[in-house]
């Protein structure tokens, strides 16, 4: 596998892809050594697979079955012919129009295109929009996440890239800690807390400005 980005959801990502995989090594680049390191580091501490640092995303990037990019890249890096044969592409980093991690070239590669929402994604994805302008029928054949969990498509002879590119949806957080809660209560786990009393905007903003 490979981890390009190290900001503050990268560990989490990172997490997600070993909870479903056997992640048995993960090459990890970012542009910034000293980021880079402490969160190798970090990542050694929390999992049991070989954590290993590139010094480019080529580098970290070649072989992976697996590369996930979480980064807040204003013009693209990653090209179609970095990627393995069968990779799969997690592009979850660029949430803006204005921002973009891998080029267009790698829609050319692939054969599975899958979003977390498709107005979130038409809205959001620079990449996407680069890729489809206004052509709806392109924007209506891109495969949903919760379809695909439905109705699982076979790959299995495919030498072709999938895509995922998650824009973020604030429905799902609140799905899975739904979730959460009701299976930590359900086996008495956790520690109750108490609900934040409710605080006027207003009254929260001068009581900072006192201390400024």
């Amino acid at each position: 596998m490979a981890l390009i980005g190290t900001g503050a959801q990268a560990l989490l990502q990172l997490a997600s892809v070993a909870a479903v995989r056997d992640v048995q090594r993960v090459r990890v680049f970012s542009p910034t050594p000293q980021k880079r390191k402490a969160f190798i580091e970090k990542a050694r501490a929390l999992f049991s697979f070989d954590v290993i640092e590139s010094s480019s995303v080529e580098n970290a990037v070649e072989g992976a079955d697996i590369v996930t990019l979480i980064t807040r890249a204003k013009e693209p890096f990653l090209h179609a012919s970095m990627l393995a044969p069968k990779a799969h592409l997690n592009a979850v980093g660029a949430i803006l129009p204005a921002y973009a991690e891998f080029h267009q070239d790698v829609f050319d590669v692939s054969d599975l295109i899958v979003v977390d929402d498709r107005e979130n994604a038409r809205r959001g994805s620079g990449e996407l929009q680069q890729r489809y302008l206004s052509n709806e029928a392109e924007w209506l054949g891109l495969r949903l996440l919760s379809e695909l969990i439905d109705e699982p498509t076979d790959r299995a002879g495919s030498q072709r890239v999938s895509i995922f590119k998650g824009m973020g949806m604030g429905l799902s957080d609140l799905a899975i800690a739904s979730m959460v809660y009701e299976k930590a209560s359900a086996r008495s786990l956790g520690r109750w807390w108490p609900h934040p009393e409710r605080i006027d905007p207003i009254s929260a903003l001068a009581r900072t400005e006192r201390f400024v």
